[in-house]
């Protein structure tokens, strides 16, 4: 990739995941999108929450694999060529959501809760602000990223085009498959860093309402996967991040019967409809839950947030992440999303508490300002 050239269409419209340790998959230039993915050395994959969009995969007209220095490299020479003076952060005002709003949702999550109706559910929150996203603030937040994520178990991912965008670094894995080998982890349960109500213990491993959410998410996982093999799971422990503490279970399954044969484009899809979305990010049980989450868009959209946001490459390998810590952005502006998981054991202080504070640690990701926030 050239700095004069190939990272200017990069900026303009492109695609961006991570591979495995600290290389990435970046797509850049014209664009096609279908139903199926075409073949190529890799095609991305990003749809809407609820999964109806039918031209869910994207084909660029080139691709390459970085390595970190590399790409790190050719960001600083774009902006370093491309502006001599100094460039100074857009400063952003958030509109911030409402917290009667939430209690509202909170009340009637528990309603539901003791009719036996719902188990879990995930509502999601925005902030918003009013921005233009240009090459260059692109740029910006890719070299965040890509210092903020360095050594850390996420992804880094994203996608844009002249319209829209988003762009993101995600703890949670939704599924990797390699051979016959599928990966997947249940991320659920969380403590913040900074001295508040949901800081109150030195471990998630011994607060019962956590452990109860991430044993429901695990639960929803295997459920959803059991027609795929047998679900092995792994040691559940504390996933540790810079202002955040979540449970992790890492999982695996051999695929079995037909799905050892079936097509890579075709066995993507499949578990993307069984799997997506885990009680982590959606509502359990699964049937109720949905309904539930429907209901829920009509009061918040929340286009690609929790979506699956994967890649297919040639070999038949494939990696799809869970698209959260991220911010999207439009012609409308731009939204930054965080969710909560709610039990019947749930306190509503906490459930906000842990909202801000992940949508502080987004902020911390991109560099962005921390009091910039307007009612």
């Amino acid at each position: 990739m050239t700095v004069t050239s190939s990272i200017i269409h990069f900026l303009s419209s492109g695609f961006i995941l991570s591979s495995g340790g600290d290389e990435f998959w970046l797509g850049w230039g014209g664009v096609s999108r279908s139903t199926l993915p075409v073949k190529a050395d890799c095609v991305a994959y990003a749809p809407d929450f609820f999964l109806r969009d039918d031209q869910p995969w994207w084909c660029f007209e080139k691709s390459e694999k970085l390595n970190r220095v590399a790409l790190i490299r050719v960001l600083e020479v774009f902006l370093k060529e491309t502006d001599s003076q100094k460039w100074d952060s857009p400063q952003i005002q958030w509109e911030k959501p409402s917290f009667p709003f939430f209690k509202d949702r909170f009340d009637e999550l528990q309603t539901q809760f003791r009719a036996g109706i719902l188990k879990k559910a995930v509502p999601v929150l925005f902030e918003k602000a009013e921005l233009v996203v240009s090459a260059r603030l692109k740029a910006e937040w890719l070299l965040q990223l890509l210092s903020y994520s360095l050594q850390l178990p996420v992804h880094l991912y994203g996608l844009w085009n002249k319209e829209e965008g988003i762009l993101g670094a995600t703890p949670e894995l939704l599924f990797q498959i390699e051979g016959r080998i599928l990966q997947t982890a249940a991320l659920a349960g969380t403590r913040l860093k900074d001295g508040s109500l949901s800081s109150h213990l030195s471990s998630l491993l011994k607060d019962p309402k956590e452990l109860e959410e991430h044993r429901i998410v695990i639960e929803g996982i295997a459920s959803s996967l059991s027609p795929f093999g047998k679900l092995q799971r792994g040691k559940t422990r504390e996933l540790d991040l810079p202002t955040l503490v979540h449970l992790f279970t890492p999982m695996t399954l051999e695929l079995e019967g037909q799905f050892q044969e079936q097509r890579p484009d075709l066995l993507f899809q499949d578990v993307v409809r069984h799997l997506h979305p885990t009680p982590a990010l959606g509502a359990f049980p699964r049937g109720s839950g949905m309904s539930w989450l429907r209901d829920y868009q009509n009061y918040v959209k929340r286009y690609r947030f929790g979506a699956p946001f994967g890649a297919l490459w040639k070999s038949g390998e494939s990696r799809c992440v869970v698209a959260i810590r991220n911010l999207q952005w439009n012609s409308e502006g731009v939204l930054l999303g965080a969710g909560c998981g709610i039990i019947s054991q749930s306190q509503l202080e906490k459930e906000w508490l842990e909202i801000q504070g992940k949508m502080a640690s987004v902020k911390k990701m991109f560099g962005l300002s921390f009091n910039q926030v307007i009612a």
